[in-house]
């Protein structure tokens, strides 16, 4: 694998069928894979001519630029993996708490790992061109039936080996024929081993189109109509495929739409015997529990030697990863994303019905505590999960929740701390404000900066470098966070609310992250200014303000009809981008009948009223910054209707 393309997030534009939606549950609530690189490249093991390779073991025939000819006497014909063993390879991936399992089926060098009859691919694949004459494939998704765990396929479109192309994959001589014969071997992939997912890869060539990734999409469903594929299929646009494939890396705010992180153990994907770069278990846990924090799948990959072995130090690190999934799976598998507005700096959180697990990666010292927002739900219990008689004592004000931990973390590399509540999580109704938000009135002598790309839009952030300059936010509300970015501040900052003098807070902190709650306070109901004052330091930054909107100022416009309503509650996002603002429901699954929507002023007033039918995405224009109320009606049959109520904020 190599990353050709710059990763992009791309804001939801389809919205997804009751089909689409069932056919991902699986998806969604697996949370863990393996991925699983092996091919003729193995043989090579990151040299030739005695030379090791400075780039990934299975990119070796185009980085050594090897020819067909040698590559094929030298890599495919003397690949003999006599040591393969199916059962022990999905036993590791079952023992590592990974539920799918994702097999390179013909990575670029075009030499199928299985047997196929299509006659430009025939007899290059291991069984005919090997002295081994075994189809793994066959025995791996016999393994995978029998112990329970997905068996999914790698299929690269771009192809070195097949007459079509030449230059190693840049230069396309016959497309309408290589695109036949990869129909046909995708037909035989289908047919014999039956995939829940072709992972497609190799798209980048120009002559790949989208369109051509659509018709393959189309065709493949009609052979499989529960297959998924991922975004590769076409040019990894927001409408290719079924899923976002970012590589080697986690998105930091996540992405609104379903995704799989893919990530190798050590530095490469395909066997290189000297690369001993092992990413440690607490790097391993921590990634998984990002991607899951973030609505994402974490597939991590294996590279097995020519002999068919996974490397003992990737089945060591997989099995302390399944160690603790043991302990802690539940609160990874079927989890959603984070409620919560900000991240925190001693780890993630995920949620489901019933539960919010905070993953305590820096387990705090001192009166070992944790804070996070006030949620709506009624808390029943707090408890380390992996022990449930340990208890933890709470205390909840309007604005946030104290946890009091144990002295000592249970767990060397990530603890669960579970917060039990009634129904579905929801964190207080809270807004993020700033100089570009209707809601608030911003003066002061600070400077503004645009497109700084942190803190929590991403929009602009405040500073000043003049000690006793001040800025000041008028807002309305019954509490007030102050934040910042950890990155640059160093120094200090009175705060006042309402005139009075509260605290002087210390910004300096060394630690790289990109933001930070420097101050919170309750207040009582009503118009409030907090205006800050650059004390001491070099630099004093400003990201925004973080209001708790009073509950009494919500417009009641529904009871929640949770007897006849969907089991999980829908969630909107909205994003604006100039002059239109575009919204999306998640969560919306199995079938509908139609979606209505209405948006109203924090006073009540009507602003937009719609009904969406079957789409859950869908634009609005003319609609300015600010804080608004909503309704989200889902209706399902006459008897089932479910609506919801809450406020959002949008930023421009």
């Amino acid at each position: 694998m190599r990353t050709i393309m710059r990763w992009s997030v791309f804001i939801a534009l389809f919205a997804l069928s009751a089909a689409a939606q069932d056919r991902m549950t699986w998806w969604r609530d697996a949370r863990f894979g393996m991925f699983i690189h092996w091919g003729a490249y193995a043989q090579l093991h990151g040299w030739w001519n005695s030379q090791r390779t400075t780039g990934l073991g299975e990119w070796i025939m185009n980085d050594m630029r090897i020819s067909i000819p040698n590559y094929e006497t030298s890599a495919a014909a003397p690949f003999n993996p006599t040591q393969f063993n199916a059962a022990a390879w999905v036993g590791t991936a079952r023992a590592a708490g990974q539920k799918y399992i994702v097999i390179t089926s013909k990575h670029h060098e075009g030499f199928s790992m299985f047997t196929t009859g299509v006659a430009r691919f025939s007899p290059y694949d291991i069984v005919e061109y090997t002295p081994w004459k075994q189809d793994p494939l066959t025995a791996l998704s016999a393994e995978c039936k029998a112990q329970g765990v997905r068996f999914c396929v790698y299929y690269s479109i771009m192809d070195w080996h097949h007459p079509a192309q030449s230059n190693y994959g840049a230069a396309m001589s016959n497309k309408t024929q290589y695109v036949a014969d990869m129909k046909a071997q995708l037909q035989e992939i289908i047919s014999r081993y039956d995939p829940d997912v072709i992972w497609f890869d190799g798209e980048w060539q120009s002559w790949w189109t989208t369109a051509d990734g659509t018709d393959l999409h189309q065709y493949l469903l009609g052979l499989k109509p529960t297959l998924i594929v991922n975004n590769r299929i076409g040019k990894r646009a927001l409408t290719d495929g079924d899923f976002g494939t970012p590589e080697q890396t986690i998105p930091t705010d996540g992405l609104d739409y379903d995704w799989e992180s893919c990530m190798t153990i050590n530095d490469t994907w395909g066997y290189e015997d000297f690369d001993v770069n092992w990413k440690t278990g607490l790097t391993l846990l921590t990634n998984l529990v990002d991607c899951a924090s973030k609505g994402g799948n974490f597939l991590l990959n294996v590279g097995p030697t020519q002999a068919g072995i996974i490397p003992q130090p990737e089945v060591v690190r997989l099995d302390t990863m399944g160690a603790w999934l043991t302990v802690y799976g539940e609160s990874i598998y079927g989890t959603r994303t984070s409620i919560f507005p900000s991240a925190f700096t001693w780890g993630k959180v995920t949620v489901k019905t019933g539960k919010v697990y905070l993953h305590v990666i820096t387990w705090p010292g001192g009166s070992h505590q944790l804070t996070i927002p006030a949620l709506k739900n009624t808390v029943s219990k707090v408890y380390l999960l992996n022990d449930t008689n340990v208890t933890c004592p709470y205390t909840i004000s309007n604005s946030s929740m104290t946890v009091t931990l144990p002295a000592a973390a249970p767990n060397r590399y990530v603890s669960v701390v579970a917060v039990a509540v009634n129904g579905e999580p929801r964190v207080s109704d809270s807004l993020y404000i700033n100089n570009t938000n209707a809601a608030a009135a911003y003066t002061g002598a600070w400077t503004y900066s645009g497109g700084r790309g942190l803190g929590d839009y991403k929009d602009d952030v405040h500073y000043t470098q003049t000690n006793g300059d001040y800025c000041e936010v008028t807002f309305k509300g019954i509490g007030v966070d102050y934040i910042t970015e950890r990155n640059s501040d160093e120094g200090q900052v009175d705060i006042y609310i309402d005139g009075v003098f509260i605290a002087t807070v210390n910004c300096s902190n060394t630690s790289r992250q990109t933001q930070q709650v420097l101050f919170h306070r309750d207040l009582a109901s009503g118009t409030h200014t907090l205006r800050a004052v650059k004390r001491s330091g070099q630099y004093m930054i400003f990201d925004a303000l973080r209001i708790r909107i009073d509950p009494a100022a919500v417009p009641v416009i529904e009871q929640n009809s949770r007897s006849a309503a969907p089991a999980i509650e829908p969630e909107l996002r909205a994003r604006a981008a100039g002059n239109m603002v575009r919204f999306t429901v998640k969560n919306v699954s199995g079938d509908f009948r139609n979606i209505s929507f209405r948006l109203f002023r924090p006073d009540g007033v009507l602003v937009r009223e719609l009904t969406s039918g079957k789409t859950c995405t869908w634009d609005m224009n003319g609609v300015p910054g600010g804080v608004y109320c909503y309704s989200l009606t889902v209706t399902r049959s006459a008897s089932r209707t479910g609506t919801w109520s809450g406020v959002l904020h949008l930023v421009r």
